[in-house]
């Protein structure tokens, strides 16, 4: 007689919602809720993350997809952007209701914080945002030498 293989969650919960989890790791969902959704503890997502490699790469990828998605809009902002917006309105013309659709195209100028950070992070040595103050000589305190010199009791 031979004991039935046993599944674990791994194989019931994880591994068929692969392109489900990946979706929510680039939708910027944390792994903990992602986990909590899918009926699993923080310590047994963890577990399995250690011992599926399969697993550990996806959570990987799902979060350097979801970087470079950042970093795509964060550079769009810094460049500023057009886009074209289109409105839908109900007009009472001659009696009768007509849909009336306008397109605009509207401007997003340049950020200048976005502009700065994709600076910061391309070139620190050319952009970095600190101020770098030398001394040169020598400060003479009078009362920091009195309160140095004299002896304890």
């Amino acid at each position: 007689m031979t004991k039935d293989k046993r599944t674990n969650k791994y194989d019931t919960h994880i591994k068929p919602a692969f392109e489900r989890i990946l979706g929510l790791l680039r939708s910027g969902y944390t792994e903990g809720s992602i986990a909590k959704s899918l009926g699993l503890s923080s310590e047994t997502w963890i577990q399995y993350k250690k011992a599926y490699s399969e697993f550990s790469e996806l959570i990987k990828k799902g979060g350097e997809d979801a970087t470079a998605l950042v970093v795509n809009k964060l550079y769009k902002r810094a460049e500023g952007y057009d886009y074209e917006e289109t409105k839908t309105e109900i007009r009472d013309v001659d009696g009768k209701k007509t849909k009336v659709i306008s397109k605009t195209t509207k401007h997003i100028p340049p950020d200048v914080g976005a502009i700065a950070i994709v600076l910061f992070n391309r070139d620190a040595t050319k952009w970095q945002n600190k101020q770098k103050v030398e001394h040169t000589g020598s400060v003479d305190v009078p009362a920091l030498k009195i309160i140095l010199e004299t002896p304890k009791e």
